[in-house]
This record gives C-alpha cells, structure tokens and sequence, in this order.
C-alpha cells in the first residue's frame, strides 16, 4: 500500500509540474528582444557616474529612477524622505610629480575631503601614521608638506596570466556559492580604531 502511495503521488506531482511553454517564450522574447538593463545600467553609471548619499548625483539617480518607474506604470513610486546630514561631490582632481622630473599622478580624493582652495605645492613625506608612537615622532615636523599616511602597497612580479579558463572543479566550487568569511573586528577594537582616526585627523589639522 505504501509503495502505490508513493508511486500515485509521483504520478500526480509530475502532471502538475508540466511547464507553459507559451509563458516562458514570452519571458524569453521579453529579455532578448525588448531588455533594457543595459541601457538603464548605462546611465546610472556612465551618465549620472559614482555617487555618494545625498549628493547631487545621488537625486540625479533617485529621481531618474523614478521617472523610469513612472513610466513602465508604476504610479505608486516615491522617494522615501530620511536624514542623513551633509552630501558630498567634487568636480575636479589631479595631482602632478613636478621635481625632478614631471609625471602625472593617479589618484581621488577621498569622500567628504574638504577642498584646498587652489592649487596645492609642497614635498611629499612618507609618514606611516599607524600608531600615538608615529604622531610623537613627526609632530612639529610636517607642516606645509604633502603627508602620506599610509605604506604603499607591495607591487610584486605578477607570473601567472590576467585571464585563465576555468576548469571543471573551478566551477563545480563557483556553483556551491559559499557565504564569504567577514572578518570583522571585535566592538572594542574597532571603538579604539575610531578614536585614533579622530586623534590623527587632529594632528594633521594642527
């Protein structure tokens, strides 16, 4: 009795799960034929560009979406009001190695730096400010120098190719999808962490 159970339930569950065919042609024809992530993808990126919260691009991107939303008849769209303090953006950086010999510098500016109000001139000193050791050592030290707070980074010899194939045991581990490992630091530490940022942000002031 148990085993025509199980059989007659197999027998019903698959008539069930019959696929409409006619359905998933019409989601295809819908991606292939009239898709428009690319386009919106485009915009959002390339047009409106990076942005942080509450920034002038930040409303550009909210209220185009917006617009997009309203047009395909989403009527009920709207922009949830919250606070959340002062915005940031800039619209022009560059930094140039003049002496001995010139060269182009790549870099950004860091969100919510304040500008410096024309051009900046002065020489560079690498000052790892990591620790209270390092501000007693350079205090008095770095006025009207350009500081580099932090170690480059190691450029090593790259030996293996920028592109690979993947292999069947790459994908087979790529289609498990594991949860990343964030590591992240203990409450305490990352409360002793703030208070130094703050501390040295002071010192580079003074």
């Amino acid at each position: 009795m148990v085993l025509l159970f199980v059989c007659f339930l197999a027998g019903g569950l698959g008539a069930e799960d019959r696929a409409d065919l006619a359905v998933i042609h019409r989601i295809k024809a819908e991606a292939f034929e009239n898709s428009r992530v690319m386009e919106h993808l485009f915009y959002l990126t390339d047009v409106i560009g990076p942005r942080v919260t509450n920034s002038p691009q930040h409303r550009a991107a909210a209220d185009w979406v917006l617009a997009r939303l309203k047009e395909y008849g989403v009527s009920e769209a709207r922009q949830e009001p919250f606070a959340f303090g002062r915005g940031w953006s800039y619209t022009r950086f560059a930094a140039h190695l003049v002496e001995p010999a010139y060269a182009p510098l790549i870099g950004f500016p860091l969100a919510w730096t304040p500008p410096t109000n024309g051009p900046v001139r002065g020489e560079p000193v690498l000052a790892g400010l990591n620790s209270a050791a390092h501000l007693a050592k350079h205090r008095g030290r770095l006025s009207g120098k350009i500081v580099l707070i932090d170690e480059p980074p190691p450029v090593r010899l790259s030996t293996e190719p920028l592109a690979k194939r993947l292999s069947e045991s790459d994908l087979a581990e790529r289609a498990q999808a594991p949860l990343p490992e964030l590591k992240r630091p203990a409450p305490d530490e990352r409360e002793k962490r703030r208070q130094f940022t703050a501390r040295r942000n002071r010192f580079l002031r003074e």
